[in-house]
C-alpha cells in the first residue's frame, strides 16, 4: 500500500513500511528523556519535601496561635482567668484551651502534629509538671508571665516557628527562626 507523503521530493509516493520506520522515538531518545526527567527530580524533590513539612510546623503554629487567642477570648468572656496549655506526649504536641480551676489532666488536648517537637531550649512559656501554660485574666491580660512557645520540625531541622506572647496587655505574635543565625524565636529576643 503507498500513501501520498513527502519523503524529500514534493508528490513523491513513499511506502508504508518507510513511513512507518520514521514515526515514533528511538531507545536512545527515550533514554535521554528519562534521564532528563530523573535529574530535575533528584534536584527538585529535596526542595520539595522541605516546603511540605515546613507547611506542617506553620500549620502547628497557626494552631498554637489560635489556641492561645481563643483562651483569651475565652477569659474575656466568662469573666474568668483561662489558659492554653502545652505538651508532648509520645512525641505528639498537644494543646488544651480551659480554665484555670480545671487542671490540665482533666482538660481536652487536641493533637497539632506528630512531625512537630516543642523546642525546650527556646520556649519560655512557665512549665509545671511537664506542661507549658499562658494564662489570662478576666480583661483578656496575661495573668504575669511573658514568653514563647517555640516549635521546630522533628526531624532535627533548624528551622524554628514561634508564638509570642510579648506584652502584659495579652499582644501576641508570630516569628520564624530559619538558620542558627537568625534568634528570633530565641529566648534573649524577648521584645518586638
Amino acid at each position: 500500500m503507498f500513501y501520498r507523503h513527502h519523503c524529500g521530493r514534493p508528490a513523491q509516493v513513499c511506502p508504508a513500511s518507510r513511513l512507518a520506520a520514521n514515526q515514533g522515538f528511538t531507545l536512545l531518545e527515550i533514554m535521554v528523556i528519562l534521564l532528563v526527567m530523573g535529574l530535575v527530580s533528584a534536584i527538585a524533590l529535596p526542595g520539595w519535601v522541605a516546603f511540605q513539612q515546613n507547611l506542617v510546623l506553620a500549620k502547628s503554629q497557626d494552631q498554637a496561635f489560635l489556641m492561645m487567642r481563643q483562651a483569651q477570648q475565652e477569659a474575656t468572656r466568662n469573666r474568668e482567668r483561662w489558659q492554653a496549655s502545652f505538651r508532648e506526649v509520645n512525641g505528639t504536641v498537644q494543646a488544651a484551651v480551659h480554665p484555670i480551676r480545671t487542671l490540665p489532666a482533666q482538660a481536652q488536648w487536641q493533637p497539632l502534629s506528630s512531625q512537630v517537637a516543642i523546642d525546650p531550649t527556646r520556649t519560655t512559656l512557665l512549665r509545671s509538671q511537664g506542661v507549658y501554660r499562658v494564662q489570662f485574666n478576666h480583661k483578656g491580660n496575661v495573668n504575669g508571665q511573658l514568653g514563647r512557645l517555640t516549635l521546630m520540625r522533628q526531624d532535627g531541622s533548624r528551622m524554628r516557628r514561634c508564638v509570642v506572647v510579648s506584652t502584659l496587655l495579652g499582644a501576641l505574635r508570630k516569628n520564624i527562626e530559619r538558620s542558627s543565625r537568625d534568634r528570633t524565636c530565641s529566648p534573649a529576643r524577648l521584645t518586638p
